[in-house]
């Protein structure tokens, strides 16, 4: 009867197991969600095909100008551009508004010494004299 028992025993735990399962199913609403997602999902494997179709037989005109981008080195170059032709003196310097408060930026966390520098920096790269 060891033997039997055991089996019954593993018999009765896996039918208990499918009951379990089927009501926790049930409850969540997981067999509805899982046949909800298969449907998407088959509509979207139409709609790709579908586009994908369309897209082969449409004529796709050339593009016949090329938008350059501009690059990092030139935007820093064109600003600088920009700031040499507003900037003639070291007091212009002072009271451009951008530069004050990248100055000011610099000196809240960095110190008066910060804000000295970056003044020095930017005046030499636009080749003033303080």
């Amino acid at each position: 009867m060891g033997f039997l028992g055991v089996v019954i025993g593993l018999i009765v735990l896996v039918l208990i197991f499918i009951i379990c399962r089927e009501i926790f199913c049930w409850y969540w609403k997981i067999n509805e969600i899982t046949d909800l997602l298969r449907s998407i999902n088959d509509k979207l494997s139409e709609e790709s095909f579908k586009n994908q179709n369309t897209v082969e037989k449409t004529a796709v005109e050339p593009v016949k100008e090329t938008v350059k981008q501009e690059s990092e080195e030139e935007k820093q170059e064109r600003e600088l551009k920009d700031l040499r032709s507003r900037i003639k003196s070291y007091d212009d310097l002072m009271n451009d508004p951008k530069i004050k408060e990248e100055a000011e930026t610099m000196q809240r966390f960095y110190g008066k010494d910060a804000y000295e520098h970056y003044l020095q920096k930017k005046a030499k790269e636009l080749g003033l004299e303080n």
